[in-house]
């Protein structure tokens, strides 16, 4: 995942993939986007291929208990380094 990524027109992604967006959902292009800011973004995943699911990115391993350490984990596991991948805890499974 980049630290910063940007998306395209509803329309323009709806040709592209041939799917649709949530119909209560105010999707706006935007041009700039920070991994950081946890924004939704629309996915298409094998369960539902023609819909967009509007999801945030973030990494929340099985172990965490509490929704205050979800969130302060998945801040720090934006990107995984390849030397310290096997030696961190929230990459492992």
């Amino acid at each position: 995942m980049c630290y910063a990524f940007t998306l395209l027109e509803p329309d323009a992604l709806s040709f592209r993939y041939a799917a649709s967006f949530p119909s209560d959902w105010q999707f706006h292009p935007t041009y700039y986007l920070n991994a950081y800011d946890h924004p939704f973004h629309p996915v298409l995943t094998n369960k539902s291929q023609n819909r967009f699911q509007m999801m945030q990115w973030g990494l929340i391993p099985f172990w965490v208990k509490t929704w205050s350490d979800a969130e302060s984990i998945r801040k720090n596991t934006i990107n995984a380094r390849a030397e310290t991948l096997f030696e961190k805890p929230s990459f492992r499974y």
